[in-house]
């Protein structure tokens, strides 16, 4: 019987599997089962653990086999519909996949079932949202300001566009025309990415500009503020060109006919994208969140370098959180609930303890 499940073991499943069983899997020996659709066989013999292969939700289920947790990382597409049918089998889930559905639609379900549910174990959302919380804590619950700077970037812009594809280039498009949701004077507002381009300037690492991403998530519920967005960092001169695509109809989905041959612009563009912009080259992952009021500015940094002989530092970002959360899950006695990162505040020294071993992380309330 496993003590743990990964559910999905791609790029950032896989990573964090190592990472778990490197740095964090010793408080004693796990039973770890894996399963995916794709075949993974090479991880029993590389990490010793076991694999089988699924092709069905049916699958999934007969093969949880009473598992302590079970760490997802899957499709965005798929994840909401089987980490659903998970949490009503009465599983413990950590979540690292991005789910456009909000999570709190199985609250009853997890009430019923006395489980926990941690969403949104990344990057950003994720990381983003535990120094969020974090500062909300530590600012009395009085925040007349959050920002959170937060994006992966080259360490130096490439041409054409100053961006290379390190993901999937269709969720990297629909970044720049999916609607945003701010907080404007206390209110939840939806606004355009590309209305506004933002000049941002990090003392520590550059300048850059920024566009509003739909990133706040769970953080529009949980968190009071008079103003709140998230902003995604990209190269100067980046967004200019973005737009003017967007603009022209580069990124839509509605089919145009060509030769009697229908295909959607944005499915063209991204292929294009992933033709021409993937390449391997040293990268950055940088998280910048500020919070203020009355009396105070809390101000967190942290980086990571990664590319060409290491994963890309978005990837890895993400893995390490999404370890950390599994092995936090495993040793503390979490209450059951819906738990984004916001809500696990407390642990927060925690995390930093060991994500010091790989990011710079600079940290300031004054």
């Amino acid at each position: 019987m496993p003590d743990l499940v990964f559910l999905g073991a791609g790029r950032v499943g896989s990573l964090a599997l190592r990472i778990f069983l490197k740095d964090l899997s010793n408080m004693g020996k796990f039973n770890i089962l894996v399963l995916d659709k794709v075949d993974r066989s090479k991880l029993v013999d590389e990490l010793g653990v076991e694999f089988k292969k699924v092709i069905s939700i049916e699958d999934i289920l007969e093969n949880l086999g009473g598992a302590q947790l079970v760490a997802t990382a899957l499709p965005s597409r798929i994840a909401f519909k089987i980490t659903r049918k998970i949490l009503e089998k009465g599983y413990n889930i950590v979540d690292v996949s991005f789910i456009p559905e909000d999570p709190y639609l199985t609250e009853d379900i997890v009430k019923d079932k006395k489980v926990f549910y941690i969403v949104d174990a990344g990057f950003a959302p994720g990381y983003s949202n535990l120094v969020a919380g974090y500062f909300y804590e530590k600012l009395g619950r009085d925040i007349e300001s959050l920002i959170i700077h937060v994006g992966g970037i080259p360490v130096e812009p490439v041409p054409p566009i100053g961006y290379v594809i390190t993901w999937n280039p269709v969720d990297l498009i629909e970044e720049y025309t999916r609607p945003a949701r701010i907080i404007e004077n206390k209110t939840i507002k939806q606004v355009d990415p590309l209305a506004k381009i933002h000049k941002i300037t990090i003392s520590e690492l550059g300048e850059f500009e920024g566009f509003y991403s739909d990133g706040l998530r769970t953080l529009l519920r949980n968190i009071r503020a008079r103003y709140m967005a998230e902003i995604t960092i990209r190269h100067k001169n980046h967004l200019f060109i973005m737009k003017k695509l967007r603009d022209l109809g580069f990124f839509d989905d509605k089919p145009l006919q060509i030769n009697n041959v229908s295909i959607s612009p944005k499915i063209f563009t991204a292929r294009v994208f992933e033709e021409k912009l993937s390449m391997n080259v040293r990268d950055i992952a940088i998280l910048e969140v500020i919070a203020r009021n009355e009396n105070s500015v809390a101000r967190h940094l942290s980086y990571l370098y990664g590319g060409i002989d290491k994963p890309f530092a978005t990837t890895m970002y993400t893995a390490l959180v999404f370890a950390k959360t599994i092995d936090l899950a495993l040793k503390k006695q979490l209450d059951p609930g819906i738990l984004p990162l916001e809500k696990l505040w407390m642990f927060k020294q925690e995390y930093d303890s060991f994500l010091s071993n790989y990011l710079v992380i600079k940290e300031d309330i004054s």
